[in-house]
């Protein structure tokens, strides 16, 4: 299932809305030319964060990221010229490549602030793809909206620090097959569920890196090499629930623990108090 839930804007009077932010206000430049954005719209699904602006003329600055900061993406495209390459920022381990802060979230005025700058690529897996510069800030209120799915995404610490995914992606090999559930934020880790559409019910199972399902997998990302390095992974994962979501698609909801264990370097980290929930096309 797919969770893109900001997709355009609202008009908004930048007046001054109180709170802890002062005034509203959504600033953007690409390649060191300003956009002056004229109307915004702010919303957020639980964790899930995202602000979309326009300028009127057909420029849109989109984000989302999640609640501590991590950021999905970074977006600008033109709805009136299509010959405007759709740009974005790079698809893994953007805070590599991308600096985006998150200076307040002010959960009782409903107000998010932080600021960005860095490159969009028209491919978002290439580096070398047509890029543009883009940086700006923001400082607006949000409207909350109801879960499709509560509770949806992963959450876990490692070694004691919150770790909560911004992005997902899910595949399988068809009938029969298992379906990793992969999730990852801005950082170096995807963290994937393991399960199998036919034969993966409720229930406590322990797991390792030989396991076959109803298990935890995780991939560390390389910028040097673009590429992923495995992970040993070994614990204990609870399937507690797995339903009908809709008539295309089913729902899982669990919780787990573990131990990473890096194969080159032995070094580890410790999964505590994770949490899953997510919702994925049948076969």
């Amino acid at each position: 299932m797919s969770v893109i839930i900001f997709a355009c804007s609202s008009d908004d009077d930048s007046s001054d809305q109180g709170g802890t932010g002062g005034q509203e206000a959504f600033t953007f430049s690409l390649d060191g030319q300003e956009i002056t954005i004229t109307s915004w719209e702010a919303l957020r699904r639980e964790n899930e964060i995202g602000i979309t602006g326009t300028d009127g003329n057909g420029n849109i600055l989109a984000l989302e990221f999640n609640r501590l900061g991590n950021l999905k993406y970074a977006a600008t495209y033109n709805t009136s010229d299509l010959s405007i390459p759709y740009l974005s920022s790079h698809y893994y381990f953007n805070s590599n490549y991308f600096s985006f802060n998150l200076t307040n979230l002010d959960e009782e005025n409903n107000r998010v602030v932080g600021n960005f700058s860095g490159n969009v690529y028209e491919d978002d897996f290439d580096l070398t793809s047509l890029s543009s510069q883009i940086e700006g800030t923001f400082n607006v209120e949000y409207t909350n909206i109801p879960p499709q799915l509560e509770g949806y995404g992963l959450n876990v610490f490692l070694d004691g620090e919150e770790w909560l995914n911004s992005n997902e992606a899910h595949s399988h090999g068809g009938s029969g097959s298992n379906i990793e559930l992969s999730f990852h934020n801005d950082g170096a880790y995807t963290i994937s569920v393991i399960i199998n559409h036919n034969n993966t019910t409720p229930g406590v199972y322990t797991y390792n890196s030989s396991s076959n399902g109803n298990q935890i997998i995780a991939v560390k990302y390389n910028p040097d090499t673009q590429e992923f390095s495995g992970l040993h992974v070994d614990g204990v994962i609870e399937i507690t629930e797995k339903g009908d979501f809709d008539f295309f698609s089913t729902y899982v909801r669990g919780n787990f623990t573990g131990t990473i264990t890096d194969p080159d370097t032995n070094e580890t980290i410790s999964m505590t108090n994770g949490t899953f929930a997510t919702a994925y096309t049948n076969y």
